[in-house]
């Protein structure tokens, strides 16, 4: 019996510690599936024409969105974070990624293009 019990508890600590490598292995396959992700979203100039606080958007006359297979255009993008809307003014030129985001085109970043 004796031998029975320790045989268990060693199977027990094995799997507990196999359990934890495949948890590590989990989370850095995740953080290299974001910077991946990272990877193919670029950033791409566009110039402010139009703010709308209320809606939620900002309209850019922009270059060619290539993980987006978009043309240059000017079109309207809802964005990411509200607060952004307060640092855009129409004329500004900026730098942006832009993604779908369910079923939207989202502005997810942006930086003043100087």
């Amino acid at each position: 019996m004796k031998i029975f019990l320790s045989a268990l508890i060693i199977a027990l600590g094995s799997f507990t510690t196999i359990t934890g490598c495949a948890q590590e292995d989990h989370s850095i396959h995740d953080a290299m599936a974001q910077t991946d992700m990272q990877a193919t979203v670029p950033l791409v100039h566009g110039e402010v024409k139009k703010v709308d606080k209320t809606a939620g958007t900002v309209t850019l006359a922009h270059d060619a969105i290539p993980n987006l297979e978009m043309p240059a255009m000017t079109m309207s993008f809802k964005v990411e974070d509200a607060g952004w809307l307060e640092r855009m003014q129409p004329g500004d030129h900026i730098r942006f990624s832009a993604e779908n985001v369910d079923g939207e085109f989202t502005v997810t970043h942006f930086e003043p293009d100087e």
